[in-house]
């Protein structure tokens, strides 16, 4: 029997499944990988992409294009709702996904209302890809104000 198997996010602890699709969908089973962009950011590679060691291409998989060649389907969205008794994900576009299985790897994420900023000087590490956007603005940060004044770089967390 056919089953709807949903990994939501792209993730570490589901890049081995995504690798291995075709065993599933070979066998007749349905897989979706729903996911907020076509790219999964490698997080141990960060360090080296920061210091310009690694180009962003370099530390990153294409996960929807890992997907299609697997014969699964990838959804670029993100799950706003559960609803386990009729075994539906309900999506930030308004559509829903049934499932038989669904497993989650979203990883962390900082609530957007936690950060207060309006001059763009905030820059959470995720997801990974902020990182780059925080680096920019803090070069830029250090050109601007190389000679007229200190500037002021705050890490909250380890």
């Amino acid at each position: 029997m056919a089953r709807r198997l949903v990994l939501v996010g792209g993730g570490h602890a589901h890049l081995t499944t995504i690798l291995k699709m075709a065993t599933f969908t070979g066998r007749g089973h349905q897989v979706t990988v729903i996911g907020p962009a076509p790219y999964h950011y490698y997080s141990g590679m960060a360090p080296g992409m920061v210091s310009g060691f690694y180009r962003p291409q370099e530390v990153r998989f294409h996960i929807s294009e890992m997907v299609r060649k697997g014969g699964g389907t990838f959804l670029q969205d993100r799950v706003t709702g559960i609803d386990p008794r009729a075994r539906v994900l309900e999506l930030a576009s308004g559509e829903t996904v049934p499932y038989d299985i669904a497993s989650f790897n979203v990883g962390s994420q900082v609530p957007s209302d936690a950060l207060v900023s309006d001059n763009g000087s905030v820059f959470p590490v995720k997801p990974i890809e902020n990182l780059l956007r925080g680096k920019f603005a803090l070069e830029a940060g250090l050109k601007e104000r190389a000679a007229k004044e200190e500037m002021r770089l705050l890490v909250i967390g380890g």
